[in-house]
C-alpha cells in the first residue's frame, strides 16, 4: 500500500512538473521556475523540491548552474532538454560556453547533466579559480513590473544573471540584486518574495560614463552568448585592433605598462573601487596585459571589458570585427610542426605596403606604421617575409627581362659582351635568380675564330679555290709543300 501511494505521488509530481515547465516564460532561468514550483506546490523542505526535479538536494544553492538536467528532462518528458541550448537560454552560463573549445564545452554540458560532480569546475573565475556556483540573483525593477502585468508573477531572467551584467539592456537601468549566500543555504529564492520582503540591494550610484561602460559590457555578454563558438586567438586579435582603432593603444604589437595601467584606471578601477561583485578579480592593472598576451584566458568578463572599451558594441559591429580578425589567423599548416603558434598574421594593409620593391621605410610610410612596428611584424609573421620576397621577385624579374629585351630590340647588332655591359644589373640579377631566362634573352655566343675572315684552299684545279670566303666552313690548315707550290 505504501509503495502504491509513493508511485501515485511520484506520478502526480511528474505531471505537475511537466505542466509547470511547459508554461515557463521565455528567458526565465531553471532556478527561477524551480523556486516558483517549490512555493506553489507547498513543499516544506527545499531538499524535497530539489530531489524531485534534479535528483539531488542542492538545487536551492546552485543559482548559476543546474545539476541533474538528465533527470529533469526525463521528468518533463523532454520539455527541458539536457543540452547546451538550455544552458544558454535558461542560465547565465552562455558566455562561458561561447569561449570554450568543443571538448571542454561537451564536458561542461555533461557535468550539468549529471547529479554528482559540480558543474562549476568547467570554467574559471576572473582570478583563474573555478567558477563559484553560488552567486548573486539580479533583477530589473522595470522588467519586474512588466512581468507582473503580463504573467502575474516576477521571475529571474537568464540574461541578467551573466557575469558582469549589472544593467538591463531593455531599459538601461541598473539591476538590483540579492547578495550571494554560502553554499550550504539551500533555500529557494523566489523573485516575487524577494521583491516584497525588501531583500534586494541597489547598486552604488555611478557616473554616466561608468554606467555606459556597464551597458556595453552587458551588450558584449549578450553577443558572446549568441555565438556558438568563438576562437580565443581571433577574439584577441579583434580586441587589440579595436583598442588601437579607438586610440587607446599605440600599437597592437607592443603594449607598454603605462598604456594598460591607463586603461585600467580609466575603465575598470572605478568599478572595483565601487565594490561591484565580479570585478574584484580585476583589481590589478596587469590583467589587461595578461589578456592581450595570453589567449588562453577563458573568463568572458575580461574579454567583455576589453571589447567594451571601444565605443561601438552592437552585435553587427562585433561580428564584423571578428570576421576581419579571422582573416589574420595563421594556418598551422604554414609552419610545419609548430602547432602551438600564438602569433597572428599582420593586417592586410601591411601586406599591401610590402608588395613590390619598396624599402622598409617606404612601406612603413605607406602603411601608416612606425618603422619599429613594421620591423616587429616582419619578425613575428614569417608569412609576411615570404610575401615580401615573392612579390619583390616577381617585380624585379619582370623589370630585368624587359630591360634586356628592350636593349636587344634597340641594338640588334650588339654582341653578347656589349649587351651585358649595357644591362649589367639585369644580367647579374637573372644570373643569380633565373639563369635559364637569362640565356634565352642574351644573344647567342659567337666563337672567337667565327669573328674573322678566312681563305678556303680547296682543289687547285677548281676555279673557286682561291676565292676568299668570309665566315664559311671550318678553319683549315694548308700543307706547307702545297703552300710553296702555290707561291711559286
Amino acid at each position: 500500500m505504501t509503495a502504491r501511494r509513493s508511485a501515485i505521488a511520484d506520478d502526480f509530481a511528474a505531471r505537475q512538473a511537466r505542466s509547470w515547465f511547459a508554461r515557463m516564460p521565455r528567458r526565465e532561468t531553471l532556478y527561477s521556475a524551480a523556486a516558483r514550483l517549490h512555493e506553489a506546490g507547498g513543499y516544506f523542505r527545499p531538499e524535497s523540491t530539489s530531489q524531485l526535479l534534479f535528483n539531488h538536494g542542492r538545487g536551492g544553492a546552485l543559482v548559476d548552474l543546474p545539476l541533474g538536467l538528465d533527470h529533469l528532462s526525463e521528468l518533463t518528458g523532454g520539455l527541458v532538454r539536457a543540452d547546451d541550448r538550455t544552458l544558454r537560454e535558461r542560465t547565465g552560463f552562455g558566455p562561458y560556453l561561447g569561449l570554450m573549445s568543443a571538448p571542454r564545452r561537451a564536458a561542461a554540458v555533461a557535468a550539468c547533466r549529471g547529479s554528482g560532480r559540480p558543474a562549476g569546475s568547467a570554467g574559471s573565475s576572473p582570478q583563474g579559480r573555478p567558477i563559484v556556483t553560488v552567486g548573486e540573483l539580479r533583477l530589473c525593477t522595470a522588467c519586474a513590473r512588466r512581468q507582473r502585468a503580463r504573467h502575474g508573477f516576477v521571475f529571474w531572467r537568464a540574461d541578467h544573471q551573466r557575469p558582469g551584467c549589472w544593467v538591463c539592456l531593455e531599459h538601461g537601468t541598473p539591476l538590483v540584486y540579492v547578495p550571494a549566500r554560502p553554499k550550504y543555504h539551500t533555500e529557494w529564492l523566489v523573485a516575487d518574495r524577494c521583491v516584497s520582503d525588501g531583500r534586494l540591494i541597489e547598486l552604488p550610484r555611478l557616473a554616466h560614463p561608468h554606467l555606459a561602460l556597464l551597458r556595453r559590457i552587458a551588450q558584449v555578454m549578450d553577443w558572446m552568448s549568441s555565438r556558438a563558438s568563438i576562437d580565443l586567438e581571433v577574439l584577441q586579435i579583434a580586441a587589440r585592433d579595436r583598442l588601437v582603432g579607438a586610440g587607446l593603444l599605440r600599437s597592437e604589437l607592443a603594449c607598454a605598462r603605462a598604456e594598460y595601467e591607463a586603461l585600467h584606471k580609466r575603465f575598470t578601477q572605478p568599478l572595483v573601487e565601487a565594490g561591484f561583485p565580479h570585478f574584484e578579480g580585476l583589481s590589478k592593472a596587469s590583467w589587461v596585459r595578461q589578456t592581450l598576451v595570453d589567449r588562453r584566458q577563458p573568463h568572458p568578463l575580461r574579454w567583455a571589458c576589453l571589447l567594451a572599451m571601444g565605443d561601438d558594441t552592437d552585435p553587427g559591429s562585433l561580428d564584423r570585427a571578428l570576421a576581419q580578425a579571422s582573416t589574420r589567423v595563421v594556418q598551422p599548416g604554414l609552419f610545419g610542426a609548430d602547432a602551438d603558434r600564438r602569433r597572428a598574421c599582420a593586417p592586410a594593409h601591411v601586406y599591401a605596403a610590402l608588395t613590390g620593391t619598396k624599402t622598409i621605410a617606404e612601406a612603413a610610410a605607406d602603411s601608416n606604421l612606425r618603422l619599429n612596428d613594421l620591423q616587429r611584424w616582419l619578425w613575428r609573421d614569417p608569412q609576411l617575409v615570404a610575401h615580401r620576397k615573392a612579390t619583390s621577385f616577381v617585380v624585379r624579374h619582370r623589370a630585368a627581362c624587359l630591360t634586356l629585351q628592350g636593349h636587344v630590340r634597340a641594338h640588334p647588332e650588339d654582341l653578347r659582351s656589349q649587351v651585358i655591359a649595357a644591362c649589367i644589373w639585369a644580367v647579374r640579377w637573372l644570373e643569380t635568380n633565373d639563369p635559364a631566362a637569362l640565356e634565352k634573352l642574351l644573344p647567342a655566343t659567337v666563337a672567337m675564330f667565327d669573328r674573322q675572315g678566312r681563305l678556303d684552299f680547296g682543289d687547285p684545279a677548281s676555279p673557286e679555290s682561291n676565292l676568299a670566303r668570309v665566315g664559311t666552313g671550318p678553319t683549315t690548315h694548308a700543307d706547307p709543300a702545297t703552300s710553296r707550290r702555290a707561291r711559286n
